[in-house]
């Protein structure tokens, strides 16, 4: 079967990235998000991540808070900026700018709510891919399940809670495993030993969560990482920082 490859843009999404990038390492905190949907990622490995999720709630938060509180800083470089990016993924804006440029951006709240549907996968195919990122997004969501203020009125069933307020283990699919492999290029995150059995046959892959679910890690693709036998077992509760070393183009 052939792969399926998606048509991304990459338009702008850098400066997308840095927002979200900036926001964990200011230990931003979930807010105004789906809450469903955020326990649907918590309890069992889904494709629309907790890290999904993050990035499309946070963009939106974050240009209402910026064009409410600075809409008069402006202008028509701004307007021009978005017009482009919409055409680029195929999404048009409603109305012109004329004046205020916060009830322009309030006018068009849908459109933008549809083109950071496209953005959000883009800024996520580069995140998950930044190792230290995860480390620091997971301790996030981590205290978002633990923190009983913060996720005042979100309520997770029983029966995917342990008594203590953890996250009960899940089984982790094949395609989970298969994107978390192939994004670790096949090495434990830990010492580098490869685990592809390319070169030796002897080093089993481990699929060890990157925040332990009795630390409130969760069954989201965004908290694994590949590790071999050794280094997972030896890990034990300490608070390891991997490796994750990155091997040059040239």
């Amino acid at each position: 079967m052939n792969p399926e490859f998606e048509d991304y843009k990459f338009h702008n999404v850098y400066e997308f990235a840095e927002i979200i990038s900036g926001m964990v390492d200011y230990e931003t905190g979930f807010w105004n998000y789906d809450k469903q949907q955020f326990i649907d990622a918590v309890r069992k490995y889904n494709k629309i991540s907790l890290l999904h999720i993050y990035i499309y709630t946070q963009l939106l938060n974050y240009y209402n808070k910026e064009y409410s509180k600075n809409g008069d800083c402006f202008d028509q470089d701004e307007y021009d900026k978005w017009i482009e990016i919409g055409n680029a993924y195929g999404v048009q804006f409603k109305s012109k700018l004329k004046g205020d440029f916060y009830k322009w951006y309030k006018k068009n709240e849908v459109v933008f709510e549809e083109l950071f549907q496209y953005i959000k996968d883009e800024v996520f195919f580069i995140l998950f891919a930044n190792h230290s990122f995860l480390v620091k997004f997971n301790k996030i969501v981590a205290d978002e399940i633990k923190d009983e203020d913060r996720i005042a009125g979100l309520t997770f069933p029983k029966e995917m809670m342990n008594d203590d307020g953890t996250v009960k283990r899940a089984r982790i699919p094949q395609w989970v495993k298969d994107a978390v492999f192939h994004r670790d290029h096949g090495r434990c995150v830990f010492c580098g030993q490869d685990l592809t059995k390319v070169y030796t046959h002897s080093n089993a892959v481990n699929f060890d969560h990157i925040i332990p679910l009795h630390k409130y890690g969760t069954n989201d693709p965004c908290n694994l990482q590949t590790t071999c036998e050794h280094c997972n077992k030896s890990k034990n509760d300490r608070e390891d920082n991997p490796q994750y070393k990155y091997e040059p183009w040239w």
